[in-house]
């Protein structure tokens, strides 16, 4: 997580969906289930409560980067100029863009700069397990997005834009299969370099993910403005510990699963997968507080998800 998240933060605060997380993990049925995994597994179930907090906190975390670009290059000047030069950014490199307004070039800094926790050949790995899942990986990481998105937090800005209903909802799934694809191809998330004598060459990943990262402003900027939109008990529309969500469901909960029904893959490999979409988050801007290292850290944290909101499981199994 970068300062910069930190500081547009609305306050430390904890949206009112969330509190029923810790009387949710005080249920006979979870403590049993904490204890099972300790025996069986070595691992709690339940994360810190510094990461607990991290999370809750999250909720009120955005994206002041994307967003700062959006103001002065989509809202400053004109929509079509600033699709334009953001294509341009994208397929050329930032440079190539005559006298690029400085939000662009936080914008793409932020993006093409290796976070310090970058691991080069992890990545390749990751891309590499996930492409060798096969169909069976988009088995399971469309049944875990779909799953992701009936988490409240998440289901409200599909319920409120109409964007994940009626005939849009498939075209959208095939989109988020494509973006599976893109990404972990080979050069999927190259960068581009300047000519010559480089030819220039923006991975296909990497430049959707950079447009669903500016996407994503208008879409939370659309829901601030929503009479129905509730800021304190839901945080901010698309927020960082939304976003991880669907990471982590790409991931772990795609890997841990065909694993245990026979797929060849270990446990390092797992955690590949989880680096490789921790770097595909970091391109569309996903710096949450804390981000799971390996798969132990990744079951933890899913914790915190199943067990808050009105429509977790383990609310719902209280009730």
């Amino acid at each position: 997580m970068t300062s910069t998240t930190h500081e547009v933060t609305v306050a430390e605060r904890i949206p009112t969906e969330f509190a029923p997380y810790w009387d949710a993990i005080e249920r006979p049925a979870v403590k049993r289930a904490r204890a099972a995994a300790r025996k069986l597994l070595g691992f709690d179930l339940v994360p810190d409560e510094s990461r607990v907090l991290d999370f809750a906190h999250g909720y009120y975390d955005a994206d002041p980067t994307a967003e700062a670009f959006v103001d002065e290059v989509y809202l400053g000047g004109s929509v079509n100029e600033g699709r334009r030069m953001l294509d341009r950014a994208i397929a050329d490199g930032v440079q190539a863009v005559p006298d690029a307004p400085p939000s662009m070039l936080r914008l793409f800094a932020e993006s093409e700069r290796d976070p310090e926790w970058l691991d080069p050949e992890r990545l390749a790995i990751g891309a590499r397990v996930f492409r060798r899942l096969g169909p069976s990986a988009f088995s399971l990481a469309g049944a875990s997005t779909l799953l992701a998105y009936t988490e409240n937090s998440i289901v409200k800005p599909l319920a409120l834009t109409g964007a994940y209903a009626g005939d849009t909802a498939l075209n959208r799934f095939m989109e988020t299969a494509r973006f599976w694809i893109d990404t972990t191809e080979p050069g999927g998330l190259d960068r581009a370099h300047p000519p010559p004598p480089t030819t220039p060459t923006t991975g296909q990943g990497r430049g959707t993910a950079i447009r669903v990262r500016i996407m994503h402003v208008f879409v939370r900027r659309r829901l601030l403005g929503h009479p129905e939109w509730n800021l304190d008990a839901w945080g901010v529309p698309i927020s960082q510990s939304e976003m991880t969500i669907p990471l982590l469901a790409s991931s772990l909960m795609t890997g841990f699963p065909l694993k245990a029904i026979g797929h060849r893959t270990t446990m390092a490999e797992i955690d590949a997968m989880m680096h490789l979409w921790r770097y595909i988050g970091h391109i569309m801007g996903v710096q949450p507080r804390h981000f799971p290292r390996q798969s132990v850290r990744g079951s933890s944290s899913q914790t915190c998800t199943c067990s808050s909101g009105p429509t977790s499981p383990a609310t719902t199994a209280a009730s």
